[in-house]
């Protein structure tokens, strides 16, 4: 998996996430070593999650896919993926 973006400070915000466990407490995910790069890329194309039509068409809405609750955190941690997946 690649996981890119658009700035450094991004990208470490994810790398260091933490998330709130079910008592509450702050936990970082589990995950493998990290490797930050830069990369230089040209678009081709751009999905635009901003335009409801498209979103309908997905089968998701603006809300869902900004939603914190459920923590994707503690989703992937537990194995499932949501819906920014």
């Amino acid at each position: 998996m690649l996981y890119t973006a658009d700035s450094q400070l991004t990208a470490l915000r994810e790398v260091e996430a933490l998330f709130p466990d079910e008592a509450g407490a702050l936990r970082g995910a589990p995950r493998n070593p990290d490797l930050i790069l830069t990369l230089e890329c040209s678009l081709l194309s751009v999905l635009d999650l901003m335009d409801a039509e498209l979103l309908k068409q997905l089968g998701t809405s603006y809300e869902e896919l900004v939603a914190e609750t459920p923590s994707r955190f503690i989703e992937n941690a537990r194995g499932r993926t949501t819906p920014t997946q």
